[in-house]
């Protein structure tokens, strides 16, 4: 007898984990999408110096400094990476009054938005297709068709 044999998972631990990940998204999305929320009800356009420049691709890291109120604040430019420059060079940037360390992005960069619609997509499949996957799973079990069995390379 081996010690270790390959049993299927059950059909509703399938559906569980799936709500577990929309959940997760789903939270996600609400967060970014307050954070929005929160630029546009809140936010206001300011000139900014960039720097810092760290990374490149995706792991490109713009830090700039500018003004609130007399004081000078840094931070790191957030959202999506098509940001660009060089230390020194001047950038508008869009933040939030309330807290200006935290909510900065590049002003000219105007669809923040997507990353909200793309989260709650992947919230909405995993929410209803795992569950939608494992009702099917419990039916064949049920109906006594036999399982798929994947071959053996």
């Amino acid at each position: 007898m081996a010690f270790w044999t390959r049993r299927r998972p059950h059909p509703v631990l399938f559906a569980l984990m799936g709500i577990v990940v929309g959940i997760g998204f789903g939270v996600a999305t609400y967060q970014t999408w307050r954070q929005d929320q929160g630029l546009r009800e809140h936010g206001r356009e300011a000139p900014a110096r960039v720097v810092e420049v760290s990374g490149s691709g995706k792991g490109r890291k713009v830090f700039v400094e500018f003004e609130v109120g007399g004081t000078a604040v840094r931070s790191k430019v957030e959202g999506r990476m098509e940001t660009r420059g060089q230390v020194g060079q001047s950038l508008p940037v869009r933040d939030d009054e309330r807290r200006p360390q935290r909510d900065v992005y590049d002003a000219r960069v105007t669809t923040q938005g997507r990353i909200v619609y793309l989260l709650g997509a992947m919230s909405l499949i995993a929410l209803v297709g795992a569950p939608l996957i494992a009702v099917t799973a419990l039916r064949r079990r049920r109906h006594g068709a036999p399982p798929r069995r994947a071959t053996a390379p």
